[in-house]
C-alpha cells in the first residue's frame, strides 16, 4: 500500500513495489475514499480483452431488434 492519504493502492505480491496505476505491469487496486471510487487497473491485455468482449455482448443483447417490414 502507498503512503498517499487521498489514494490507497494494493498490489499483487509479484510487484516489487506498488506501481503507479497508469504504468502498472501487474494489477493494481486503487481506492479514492473522498470520491467513493474503486478501480482495478494494470496492463493485463487478457483481462481487458475479456472485459471488452463481455461489454460488447451485453450491448448487443440489450439493443432493440432491427425493424423488419411485415409485408
Amino acid at each position: 500500500m502507498n503512503d498517499d492519504p487521498n489514494e490507497f493502492r494494493w498490489c499483487v505480491v509479484k510487484a516489487p513495489d506498488c506501481e503507479a496505476p497508469n504504468e502498472a505491469k501487474f494489477p493494481v487496486l486503487s481506492a479514492w475514499p473522498h470520491a467513493r471510487q474503486l478501480e482495478l487497473l494494470g496492463n493485463d491485455s487478457g483481462r481487458d480483452e475479456a472485459l471488452a468482449k463481455r461489454f460488447a455482448a451485453d450491448v448487443d443483447r440489450r439493443k432493440p431488434a432491427d425493424q423488419v417490414p411485415a409485408f
